[in-house]
């Protein structure tokens, strides 16, 4: 397209058409401007009413026919539109892309699945991010939220001299407990980086994935003695999460409530460290009731 005659574009002119990335092609398209259709314009209607996350639940409780279910409420790939100007190279390689949802204008994230794969569900289509899963034109994609490791949000709120809310402090401290409680196998090694907040729909979670023990720099003392994993690990690391908190918590309350806890995690002995269901227990019993 930019590299036209000058002949070709006026014969040809594309002012006025929106220029897209075309996740098949892989290429640069031009959308030209169309009246839509009176279907389009009520599906359009319809589909901003809906938010992304319970499309899937609005369509198995509609009583309609399928055929016509499916033809206002299955997602397309024309749904959303992708900036090429968003696209760099790591995009083309991972097959994620940065798209605006038409109909309400949200930024999402879309991941198409490698079709070459033995199973097209991957782990993706479990995250806990997930918003919709659409199948259109040969592809199976996954429409995700896009996500803020906990680490930018820290490192932002010092450079502009803001706080976190309290609401915001316990859901990680609660999440993260949770995690340990019900991954107490496999994942020792927690970072703030692991922990992931929603944009569209706030939610926090922790995003499970192997970290190489060298890329760690703060390490429980277990672990330079050849400790084995233990939940008593992942508890110290807990700490670690709330020490770099701390500094970013305006509430007096909550700052010592949390101290304490972090006194709790950091035991040097992990026999005496507190366990993931105690770190529960001592939130339940000493969170504000406003939280």
């Amino acid at each position: 397209m930019w590299g036209d005659s000058l002949i070709q574009r006026i014969e040809k002119p594309s002012w006025g058409q929106k220029r897209q990335f075309d996740i098949i092609s892989k290429k640069i398209v031009l959308t030209p401007k169309e009246v839509p259709k009176l279907f389009h314009m009520c599906r359009s209607c319809i589909l901003s009413l809906i938010p992304l996350c319970q499309i899937e639940q609005t369509s198995s409780q509609l009583p309609l026919p399928l055929i016509m279910r499916n033809n206002v409420l299955k997602l397309k790939l024309d749904d959303f539109r992708i900036n090429p100007l968003k696209v760099q190279a790591q995009n083309l390689q991972t097959n994620s892309y940065l798209a605006n949802y038409i109909h309400s204008g949200q930024e999402v994230e879309i991941k198409v699945q490698n079709t070459e794969s033995d199973s097209c569900i991957g782990t993706y289509y479990t995250s806990s991010n997930k918003l919709a899963i659409l199948k259109d034109q040969g592809l199976d994609c996954c429409v995700l939220d896009p996500v803020i490791p906990l680490n930018e949000i820290l490192r932002v709120l010092r450079r502009t001299n803001q706080t976190l809310t309290e609401n915001f402090t316990w859901k990680v401290v609660e999440e993260v407990i949770h995690y340990i409680m019900t991954n107490s196998k496999g994942h020792h090694i927690l970072q703030p980086t692991m922990i992931k907040v929603t944009k569209l729909y706030p939610k926090v979670f922790v995003e499970s994935f192997d970290t190489e023990l060298d890329q760690v720099k703060q390490k429980p003392p277990e672990l330079d003695t050849g400790f084995f994993y233990t939940e008593k690990t992942a508890i110290w690391f807990l700490g670690f999460i709330l020490k770099e908190m701390l500094p970013l918590i305006a509430t007096r309350q909550t700052k010592q409530i949390l101290e304490k806890l972090v006194k709790m995690c950091f035991q040097p002995d992990p026999h005496k460290r507190c366990s993931a269901t105690s770190a529960k227990n001592f939130v339940k019993q000493n969170k504000p009731e406003a939280s």
